[in-house]
């Protein structure tokens, strides 16, 4: 039996539809290997200011200024950090706090990379149901002439 232009038209909506769920997915892994990337700095920065804590004033040590490139520096107290607290604002903390408000920061980013994982798990399942659904419909309607085409 020929397939109805109301059935064309329903497989040009859902092969629309599917490519938005395929251009979302794009979205979200890049969201995801942004939020990988922030708990690497926040991970990396923890690591560093445990490294120092507990060092004698003074302590030398190299500061990345980007692109591969380091200064020698002397930390001139070991125990206070400098730590952004959002909308461009930054304080000068005891270490301790610095450290637990990386580890709540990293808390933060391993929820939002679970949910997002959670997301694209579900989409990506929606995606691949979809894509089945019209590789069929394409097998039958690549079989039958559509009605009402002359």
């Amino acid at each position: 039996m020929p397939i109805s232009k109301e059935e064309e038209q329903d497989m040009e909506k859902e092969a629309y539809y599917l490519d938005q769920i395929k251009h979302q997915l794009e979205t979200m892994v890049e969201q995801r290997e942004m939020f990988a990337t922030a708990y690497s700095n926040v991970e990396r920065a923890a690591l560093s200011l445990k490294a120092l804590t507990g060092q004698r004033p003074d302590t030398e040590t190299l500061v990345p200024v980007g692109g591969e490139c380091f200064v020698s520096a002397k930390v001139t107290d070991t125990g206070k950090a400098i730590i952004g607290i959002g909308a461009d604002v930054f304080q000068q903390r005891d270490m301790d706090s610095v450290l637990e408000i990386l580890e709540k920061r990293k808390e933060t980013i391993t929820t939002n990379i679970q949910n997002l994982d959670k997301a694209i798990g579900e989409l990506d399942a929606k995606g691949q149901e979809l894509s089945k659904r019209l590789q069929e419909k394409y097998a039958r309607a690549q079989e039958e002439p559509v009605m009402g085409a002359e």
